[in-house]
Parts: C-alpha cells; structure tokens; sequence
C-alpha cells in the first residue's frame, strides 16, 4: 500500500510540474506588450494583427519579445520619436503588409525585414542615413519603394549589401524614376544606392560627381547605355554587374581602372571601348559578359584572372606594338584563345559617339564629320585621330556637343555646326590651340567655358538676329552675323547681313590653315572660295596646280573668274570694264565709321586691280591679304 501510494505522489508531482512549465509558456506565448530598447515600448493588437512601437532612441538588435507570434504581423507602426529599426526586428514576419516609419527614424539594421514575403510596398522617410545588409531581402513581393526625400539625399545613404534583392520602382518624391538625373552638387553615389532599381532606363551625371559606389547600379535591368562622367577614376567592384540590358557604354578619359565584376553578367554588351589611361582591368571585370570585340590603350599593365568570357570571334584592337602588348601582365586564369585575335597599332577611323550619333573621319582631308541626331557624348573613341583633325562639321540633327569632347584637338582650326546644335558642354574645345573660325547657326546657343585656352584667336559666325550672336559678342568675341544658311550646290552658303554670301568648297580647314598657319604665306590653302551678292558680282578663286613647297604663285598657277552681270569675265576684261566704268558697282559699298565686311573686299578689289598691269604677283598678294583681314574680323 505505501509503494502505491508513493508512486501516486510521483506521478502528481510529474503532473504538476508538467501543468506549472505549461502555464509559464501558455504566459510568454500570449504576452501582447513589452520593452523592445532602453526606452522604448510595444503593444500588439490581435484583432487588427498590428505592433505598434513608441519611445525614443533605437529598437534593439535582435530583439525576440513578439517571435512566437510574428508570423501573424499584419501591421507594423513605429511612432516618431524611434530613431533606429534595429537588427532583425521583423525578420519573418511573413504576413507582414505594411510599415509606417517615423519621421525621426534615421537608421534601418541589417535584415530588419528579412524574408517578409507578403510586403508589396514600403515608404522610407528622408530621415533615413543608412540601412543594413539585407534590410529587404527576400521580401519578394515589394515592387514599390517611395522615399520621401530628394534624389541628392537617396544618393547619400549608407546601403548595405543586398538590401534589395528583388526588382523596385523606386518613387522619389512620388515621381517614378526612369529618366534620373543626379542634381549638380553630388560628389559621391553611394555603394548599391540604385540596386535592383528595374524603373531607371536612363542616368545623367553631373560634373561634379566624383566617386560611383560599389555596385551602385547593379541588376538596373531597364538599362540600356549609359555614359561615366569625366572625373571618375575608378569603376567600383559591382557597378554595372547584372545590367541584363546595357548594351552602349562609353568610359571616360580620367578612368585609371575597371575594378572587380563591374561589367559580369551584362549579356547585351558586345563591344567596349577603354579609354586611354586606364591601366587595370581587374578579376571579372567582364565576366559571363559575351563581348565580341574589345580596345585595348596602350596604357594597360594588368588584365586580372576571368576578366572576359567571349566567342570564338573574339577581337582584341589593341593601340600599342606586339611588343608592348606583350609586356601586359595578364593572368592565364584568363580563357588565353580569346586574345588569339589581336589586330595591334589600331587607331579608329570611325564609330558610335550618342545614342543615335555617328563619327567619321577622312584621313585624307584632316575632316571629321558628325551624323545623326540628338547629343554627341562626353567622348573619347577618336582620340587616336585627335591630332590629325583640322575640320570637325557638325551635321543638322546633332542637338548638343559633350564635356570635352574636342578637348586637346591640337590640328583643329576650325568647327561647323548646324542649326540642330543648341549647347556645348565645358571644355568641349578647350585646348584647341589652332582653332580659328567656329561657325554656329542655333538660334540659342548655350556654350559655357566651352572654348576656353583659345579666345585670342577665335572668330565666330552666326546669324546675326540670333541669341547666339549676341551670347558670343557679349562673351567678347568677334562675329560675323549671318541672316541664311544654307546649302547650293553641294556647298555650305552663308548670306552675311542679306548681302553677302561664302561659299567654302570642300574643305574648310584651309581657311583657317591661312589664318593659323601660314601669316606670311602667298598661297592659298583653299579649294575654292565665292564671294556672291556684292552688287551682281561673283568672284571665284580657284586652286590649280598649287605647289606646296613654294611659297607663292605665278599668274598661270591660279585662275580667277568674276562674272559681271551673270556674265564671267577674266582679269583683263574686268581690268577694262572697270577702266570703262562699265562695272563701277563692284567696288562701291556702303560706308560706316568702322571697318565693315564690304569695305574690306573693297579693299581687295582697290589693291589688286589697281596695280595689276604691271605687277601681277602683286595682285595674287593682295588678294590673299584681303582675305586675311576678311576672315580675322
């Protein structure tokens, strides 16, 4: 009887404690409120499945009081006086819809909303500096992140890795970023700032921006071409990786190195160009990239392992000799049959240089020419060609000319552009020691600091009722206004003040070779040059049989036309016309207190025909004077 009595207390006593620990977990399961901080405080409303969270100061790291529940967390609320989500806060809470963040919340910790698969949209007030590695990641219905501050200071926070790894809209101030333009000011992107950011299509850069953070646009899958500002240095380890669509890029000029997987997994990249300068491309720089065709400067000491995953059609146009490329530290963890295919001492003669521009050079004439429409890029592809070029004509459908984009074009002495082309980016021809005549014909031209290093020398044409005239006469340079342009016969006509019209034939540099060049020379550089519509005259001066190593001409090495009344006439006829009276019209012009265009040619008929009988030298001479004076004005 006592042992069963015995084992009866045994069994109690087990019921008992069993009863008592289920008591204390039935407590801690269904507890609704608690401390989450130093000061700060949580209820839970099981009806509504909504926290809310008030106090000051920080919500703890790893904080567990509400994880027996947070699968059924609807609703979060933080009240304004919290400053920090903490670590892991909300982490699985897989039923979780919305977040109400405060207006005092500067901080986000890492995986603070981890796995939260049912949360579609979340808005980040512009208190917020930083948010933790993978603060959203696995939150794989958000589409929509709203900030509510500007873009300069979405561009300040400090992200961490993979805090999205999803595709978002992002909403700035309500508007859905597509087209984002990066405000002048901002220096630095911080790193992953636009990750997974599937809205952005475009980026524009400002020219003060320094620094472009590690992975700043990563897996922006809407991206399709995208040009790196002149002033970065280096391409951060992630930039562009994941760009399912990027298929332009263009580098700038100040680049030194192409940093970890900047460009891996970009499968619609097929061609890049490295700029000049740039001396490192480093370990899956292009990864999993196929690129078909890449140059190479000769500036390059270190290709990095698995740096390219190609085709067998792979071509490397490298701008240095055999032997330089060979003094290139490449790692054989590279696939080393892409390089099979290396044409050397490569120097482009044309290419793409905008979205919907295109550049071709004619080696021959020293005349690039700029084709197509919208804005030329901060570019640097025909750097080879930088010094051979004397003529750079713009093309009708060019709307702007990029940052230095002519910078250091030694050769240039002159630059033609059509009315299309409304603004020119700083230092865009700085540097052009030689340039001489820039023709201009936009209404409205914008070109700050554009020509800087070369105003002693510069002339301008531009219509003469414009903006633009009047821009450059205000920034202290010499016009010649015009009231048409147009095109006859093949040439570019300008109609100066209704009366006058040049016609440039061919090749413009030659002019601006006689100016730049060659101010004790007797020769002409020119193929031809009209003077039209003084009275109903046309002079022509035509190049035959220039002998480049004399630095004259005899009478029979240059033919002069003029016509008289629609009728040509040579030198001599018009010698007796004018003897006659018969052409008194050719050389009366209106008078003004200063030197004008028509006083000028005035001047070269006076002098050369004057002492033409007897010296005919003289004539050539002060033909070639005239036009000098001409063209200086």
């Amino acid at each position: 009887m006592k042992i069963i009595f015995k084992k009866w207390i045994a069994i109690l006593l087990a019921v008992l404690c069993a009863f008592n620990f289920t008591v204390v977990s039935f407590a801690e399961e269904t507890a609704t409120s608690g401390t989450c901080g130093e000061s700060t405080e949580w209820i839970y409303d099981e009806e509504s499945a909504t926290i809310t969270v008030s106090g000051t100061g920080a919500i703890s790291d790893n904080y567990i009081g509400w994880e027996s529940f947070k699968s059924g967390i609807k609703n979060v609320e933080i009240s304004d006086g919290i400053t920090k989500i903490g670590a892991q806060a909300f982490e699985n809470c897989t039923s979780l819809i919305s977040v109400e963040m405060p207006k005092s919340l500067t901080g986000i910790g890492e995986s603070a909303f981890y796995n939260c698969t049912s949360l579609q949209s979340i808005e980040i007030p512009e208190s917020v500096t930083s948010i933790g590695d993978s603060a959203f990641n696995f939150t794989k219905a958000v589409t929509d992140v709203h900030y509510t501050g500007d873009i300069e200071d979405w561009c300040a926070i400090e992200f961490g890795f993979d805090v999205f790894v999803t595709a978002i809209n992002l909403y700035i101030n309500g508007v859905l970023i597509e087209n984002l333009v990066i405000p002048e000011g901002v220096v630095e992107i911080s790193d992953y700032a636009f990750q997974y950011c599937v809205s952005i299509k475009n980026i524009e850069f400002p020219k003060s921006i320094k620094t472009i953070g590690n992975g700043a646009f990563c897996h922006c899958k809407s991206l399709t071409r995208v040009t790196v500002p002149e002033g970065i240095t280096i391409l951060n380890p992630y930039t562009f990786l994941g760009c399912d669509n990027l298929s332009d890029v263009t580098l700038p000029k100040s680049l030194l190195s192409i940093e970890f997987a900047a460009f891996s997994y970009c499968p619609e990249l097929k061609s890049i160009i490295i700029p000049d300068n740039v001396e490192y491309i480093g370990t899956c720089a292009f990864n999993a990239t196929p690129l078909t065709s890449i140059v190479i400067p000769k500036s390059m000491k270190r290709i990095s392992g698995a740096s390219f995953f190609g085709k067998d059609e792979f071509t490397t146009y490298y701008k240095g000799t055999e032997d330089q490329w060979n003094e290139i530290e490449i790692s054989t963890a590279n696939n080393m049959d892409l390089f099979k295919n290396i044409i050397f001492n490569y120097a482009a003669t044309s290419g793409v240089c905008g979205e919907n521009a295109t550049w071709a050079f004619d080696e021959t004439s020293g005349t690039l020419t700029i084709s197509g429409t919208g804005a030329i890029d901060n570019y640097y592809g025909w750097s080879d060609i930088a010094g051979g070029v004397t003529y750079v004509e713009i093309g009708s459908g060019i709307t702007a000319v990029g940052e230095d984009a002519f910078n250091g074009f030694t050769a240039l002495k002159e630059v033609y552009m059509a009315e299309s082309t409304a603004e020119i980016g700083a230092n865009a021809f700085s540097g052009c020691s030689r340039l001489a005549i820039v023709t201009a014909l936009a209404d409205d031209l914008k070109f700050e600091n554009a020509f800087s290093g070369n105003d002693s020398r510069l002339s301008f044409v531009a219509k003469s009722d414009s903006a633009t005239c009047q821009s450059f006469r205000n920034a202290g340079y010499t016009v010649n206004g015009v009231s048409t342009a147009k095109v006859k016969d093949g040439h570019k006509a300008l109609s100066f003040d209704g009366k006058t019209t040049i016609y440039k034939d061919l090749d413009y540099n030659y002019i601006s070779n006689l100016i730049a060049d060659n101010s004790d020379a007797y020769y002409l550089y020119f193929d031809k040059l009209t003077f039209e519509g003084i009275a109903p005259d046309v002079i022509i001066i035509d190049k035959e049989n220039i002998d480049g190593a004399e630095k004259y001409f005899t009478l029979n090495e240059v033919y002069i036309s003029i016509s008289v009344n629609g009728n040509t006439v040579t030198l001599t006829e018009l010698v007796e016309l004018l003897q006659s009276e018969d052409a008194d019209g050719i050389i009366s012009f209106e008078q003004k207190d200063e030197p004008t265009i028509f006083e000028q040619i005035s001047d070269f008929f006076e002098e050369a025909f004057d002492n033409f009988v007897t010296e005919a030298n003289r004539v050539i001479i002060s033909v070639i004077n005239a036009i000098r004076r001409f063209f200086r004005r």
